[in-house]
């Protein structure tokens, strides 16, 4: 049995327990104010500590602190029907992110919600702030640091129709724009680092990192009951079956995977494969649309199979897609009871007999079963990407017995990404095949001289 032609169902998402960022949303029909942790507009980050959560600050308009109540992973006030601009801190502490490649550093959220783009121009009182305000069809936005325009700053803007959203950097006056066309949320965010040395509750940090969000709603916003947002999780958009629980927390899994714009037309490289003291060397065309070549000669028929199958798995699963279409569709159920060191069980009851385990917002741990053959992708390492982003760059795969259990191979993945032109794409591949009486095979796929063909102009939602 070829193995490796049954991984390219598998979605790895993985995201750390501190990757989330702090927003705000108030809705200018019902006067509810929303602060939360998450990666973007919506998804709520769980697994948030109550004692992190109680630490962060809000205030009305005219400056009164508000005293928000801790449901379903968000804090909740009533503001009235007249609030229209919000303001929200929170002092993170001081983190030790050295094995990451991210140093140590104090890390500061502030957050704006305003109920319309035409009351997203009114000060929140925050000393990093976002402020927008209509231009005609645009939005035209500018970012402050203590009253004063952050230049040559990224500002991340995420859209009701596109959900990755668009880095953009600001103009020697601070400010970005963007058309504003749709109806719905948007919500923006931008981050500035200060070299500054320091020490908060005993730790000393050679380094700042401050986060500001901001959304504010264009066009007619949909009324939100206030007893839904508090104390129910949303229905979930995909089968109408699912568990709204699990579907809610392996969306939010799915949603913190670094993935390719929508826009990425896909891209060419030198390849270099080698296979113990073996090396051959050829090329590399990938489209995202169309036919992706790989030209490498002098390898086996099984070689060039194992080679292509590996290549666009690697590839195939940065391509992203909409959870409800992929294993969204499916009748999610949550496994009562069933959490280890890797997370909660969620089974999606579908034909691979497949099985998540999700923890801080991240799939630990996939199983499925095709063809007699039982295999479970443990997660063990992560990089970090954009901000709130992340990937496995090291897993192994363990291949079972479907009925006796008993263990057949053993696989170990690691991978290697670089960013290029903005993009986020993989470098290599090495593979270790492990199976009894057989010697370890180690086998390495490497891309080099990476040029980004040209972006579509129109990009459909991708698919798996």
């Amino acid at each position: 049995m070829k193995k490796f032609l049954i991984l390219a169902p598998l979605v790895f998402a993985v995201t750390p327990a501190h990757a989330h960022l702090l927003w705000a949303q108030t809705s200018p029909q019902d006067g509810q104010l929303r602060l939360y942790f998450g990666e973007g507009r919506d998804g709520i980050t769980t697994g948030v500590k109550a004692d992190v959560l109680s630490k962060v600050s809000a205030w009305a308009p005219d400056g009164k602190k508000l005293a928000p109540v801790l449901k379903g992973g968000a804090y909740c006030a009533p503001l009235g029907s007249t609030a229209t601009v919000v303001g929200a801190h929170q002092s993170w502490g001081v983190l030790d992110r050295r094995e990451g490649g991210r140093g140590i550093f104090r890390l500061e959220y502030f957050a704006k919600a305003a109920t319309s783009l035409d009351k997203a121009g009114f000060g929140a009182k925050l000393p990093f702030e976002l402020y927008a305000r209509r231009n005609n069809d645009e939005a035209l936005v500018t970012l402050k640091r203590d009253g004063k325009a952050v230049p040559d700053a990224e500002v991340t803007i995420v859209t009701p129709t596109n959900e990755e959203g668009t880095k953009v950097q600001t103009d020697v006056n601070g400010q970005v724009h963007f058309p504003v066309t749709s109806a719905g949320l948007y919500a923006l965010r931008a981050v500035v680092v200060d070299q500054v040395p320091g020490e908060l509750d005993g730790k000393k940090y050679p380094q700042t990192r401050a986060w500001t969000t901001l959304t504010f709603y264009n066009g007619a916003t949909p009324k939100v009951s206030p007893v839904a947002v508090v104390l129910a999780p949303a229905a979930p958009k995909g089968n109408p079956n699912a568990d709204p629980k699990a579907y809610a927390l392996l969306e939010a899994a799915h949603n913190n995977r670094q993935v390719m714009p929508a826009n990425f037309a896909g891209f060419e490289a030198d390849l270099i494969y080698t296979d113990g003291d073996t090396m051959k060397t050829g090329k590399i065309v990938y489209r995202r649309q169309g036919d992706t070549k790989i030209t490498l000669d002098g390898l086996s028929k099984d070689d060039n199979l194992w080679l292509e199958d590996k290549v666009m798995n690697l590839i195939g699963h940065r391509r992203g897609g909409d959870f409800a279409q992929g294993d969204g569709k499916n009748p999610l159920t949550l496994v009562q009871g069933d959490v280890n060191a890797f997370g909660q069980l969620i089974r999606l009851n579908d034909g691979m007999k497949s099985e998540y385990r999700v923890k801080d917002g991240r799939v630990e741990e996939v199983t499925r079963t095709a063809g007699g053959t039982k295999f479970t992708i443990t997660v063990l390492d992560t990089i970090n990407t954009d901000a709130g982003k992340y990937l496995a760059n090291h897993f192994v795969v363990s291949y079972r017995d479907e009925k006796t259990g008993a263990l057949q191979e053993v696989e170990g993945y690691h991978d290697s990404y670089a960013q290029i032109d903005g993009v986020w794409l993989p470098t290599g591949r090495v593979v270790y095949e492990m199976a009894e009486p057989v010697s370890p095979r180690v086998r390495t796929i490497r891309f080099r001289d990476i040029k980004i063909l040209a972006p579509t102009k129109v990009a459909a939602t991708p698919t798996r």
